[in-house]
């Protein structure tokens, strides 16, 4: 028996970590939840009904339908990283699998800061360049300024914005409610990104278990 093989039972067991499988497994579940996604969008779009609203009853299908692509996609993956590495055993196919949806997950991360990353590149890129331009044309035009600026005060003389105290309240009350409604929505985003990241450690576990190839008998 060559180094590194274990006896188990009746089994022949390799004990080892394919990372090639677990890679291939990973590229899998990006592309099987982008295909998924971009399903349910042709069909959220198709089923969307404009005189109704273009958005009634649109999140919580989105939300349903992310989440079953998701379990959908990182099972795949988990049993295609799984069958690919050759495991033999319930136990490694598992971790295999596991291993799998952290490094789909890794690559979903990276790929989400890259894009909106390059968003807001563009839209500071985009914020300067509306900067700069108008600074151009205000410096092309001081008199405009000028006159505009004296006709304000002749028609608005001595004028300050005066805040009643009972407008102040009504202002902090309404701060203080929707720094209450971010926090909930920060929580439950995070609650809820736990739970789905659980739920997707557990179907690429399955996943890897289903894929687990069946060794030869040693007599």
């Amino acid at each position: 028996m060559n180094e590194g093989e274990q006896v188990r039972g009746r089994w022949a067991v390799i004990a080892h970590v394919s990372w090639g499988a677990i890679f291939a497994g990973a590229v899998v579940v990006l592309v099987v939840q982008l295909t998924l996604a971009m399903l349910g969008l042709g069909i959220g779009f198709y089923a969307m009904d404009p005189g109704e609203g273009p958005t009634a009853g649109l999140g919580i299908g989105a939300l349903i339908w992310w989440v079953v692509s998701a379990i959908v996609s990182l099972f795949l993956g988990g049993w295609v990283a799984s069958r690919l590495s050759g495991i033999q055993t319930r136990t490694d196919g598992m971790l295999h699998g596991f291993v799998t949806w952290g490094l789909a997950s890794l690559m979903t991360v990276y790929l989400m800061t890259s894009t909106v990353g390059a968003f807001i590149g563009g839209g500071m890129s985009l914020v300067q360049g509306l900067g700069s331009a108008a600074g151009k044309t205000a410096e092309i035009s001081p008199e405009l300024r000028e006159e505009v600026e004296k006709q304000l005060r002749q028609y608005f003389p001595d004028q300050k914005p005066q805040v009643s105290p009972e407008q102040r309240q009504r202002l902090q009350d309404r701060g203080a409610e929707t720094a209450e409604q971010v926090k909930t929505g920060a929580a439950r985003g995070a609650l809820g990104s736990f739970v789905m990241l659980v739920l997707g450690g557990l179907a690429a576990a399955f996943g890897g278990a289903a894929g687990r190839t069946k060794g030869p008998v040693i007599t």
